[in-house]
C-alpha cells in the first residue's frame, strides 16, 4: 500500500487519496458537480471496484497493485471540434514517462496504452460541454504496473514487461509530470505546437502504417492505418479507398 498524497501535485493542487471506491471517475464528476475543485484535482485509489473503459468496458486490477486515478482539467481553451487534442496530449505524457522504462509502448487508438501487442493501461476521457468549448474534464487513467496475473491474455503489466517491481508513488508523481508538460503545452494554443504533438502521437500509434486486419459490423476486413483526422476518428485505408471510423465502429483484429 503506499500514500499518493505525499509524492506530487498537478498545477499545483489537491490529490485525494481513497483507500477504495467504485470508480475514480465517478467520484470525480460527483465531487465537481458538488463542490468547486480546483483544476488538477486528482482522485486515486488503491482499489477501484467498478472501473469503467471505452466501449463501456469495465476495467479491473488487483488491489494496491497498479495505478487507477483521475484528474480534473478545465481546458476551455479548447473548442468542442478539438476535443481529440486532449486524447492526445494525455496520452503523450502517459507515454512520455512509460518510455523511460519500456521504450517500446504504443498508443493504441484512441486511448489505450500497448505493449507488444498486449494492453498495458487504457485513459477515459469525459467531458462536459459549454457552448462552443470544453468547460470541464474527468481524465480517468488505469495502469497496470504489478500486477502479474490477468483473467485475459491480452493484458500485461509494467512489471511483466520489465520483469521488476516498481515504486507506484514514484510512478505517480513521474507520469502527473510529464501529463502537466503535455498539458500546458496544449495550453499555449500555438497551432504549431498542435501539429507537433499530433505528429508525436502518429509516430507513437500503434499499428500505424502497418497492415492490420480489422472488424467492421462483424466483417473482417484488410488496411493500413494512414492517420487520424481532427476529430478523432481512425483513418484506414483499404483497397485504394479511404475510409474514417469512430471508436465503435471499427475494431483491431488480434492476430
Amino acid at each position: 500500500m503506499f500514500n499518493p498524497i505525499e509524492t506530487t501535485q498537478f498545477l499545483g493542487k489537491t490529490i485525494w487519496y481513497l483507500p477504495t471506491c467504485t470508480s475514480t471517475n465517478d467520484m470525480a464528476k460527483h465531487h465537481a458537480e458538488n463542490h468547486d475543485l480546483l483544476e488538477g484535482t486528482i482522485i486515486i485509489t488503491s482499489h477501484q471496484t467498478a472501473g469503467r473503459g471505452q466501449r463501456g468496458n469495465t476495467w479491473q486490477t488487483e488491489p494496491h497493485k497498479n495505478l487507477t486515478f483521475s484528474l480534473l482539467l478545465n481546458p476551455s481553451f479548447l473548442q468542442i471540434h478539438e476535443q481529440f487534442l486532449l486524447n492526445i496530449a494525455i496520452t503523450l505524457g502517459i507515454t512520455d514517462a512509460l518510455m523511460t522504462m519500456l521504450p517500446t509502448v504504443k498508443i493504441k487508438w484512441s486511448n489505450d496504452i500497448y505493449n507488444n501487442n498486449k494492453k498495458l493501461g487504457g485513459i477515459l476521457i469525459e467531458n462536459i460541454l459549454q457552448q462552443r468549448s470544453i468547460k470541464q474534464s474527468i481524465v480517468g487513467i488505469g495502469l497496470n504496473i504489478n500486477q502479474l496475473e490477468f483473467d485475459l491474455p491480452t493484458a500485461t503489466s509494467l512489471a511483466t514487461e520489465t520483469q521488476k517491481a516498481w515504486d507506484l508513488g514514484e510512478l505517480l508523481a513521474l507520469i502527473i509530470k510529464h501529463i502537466e508538460k503535455r498539458y500546458l503545452q496544449l495550453r499555449q494554443q500555438n497551432p504549431a505546437t498542435h501539429q507537433q504533438l499530433k505528429e508525436i502521437y502518429l509516430q507513437r500509434l500503434y499499428g500505424y502504417q502497418e497492415n492490420r486486419k480489422f472488424m467492421k459490423n462483424g466483417e473482417i476486413f484488410e488496411g493500413r492505418i494512414i492517420g487520424v483526422s481532427p476529430e478523432g476518428y481512425l483513418g484506414i485505408e483499404s483497397k485504394q479507398q479511404t475510409q474514417f471510423f469512430d471508436i465503435k465502429e471499427v475494431s483491431f483484429v488480434q492476430s
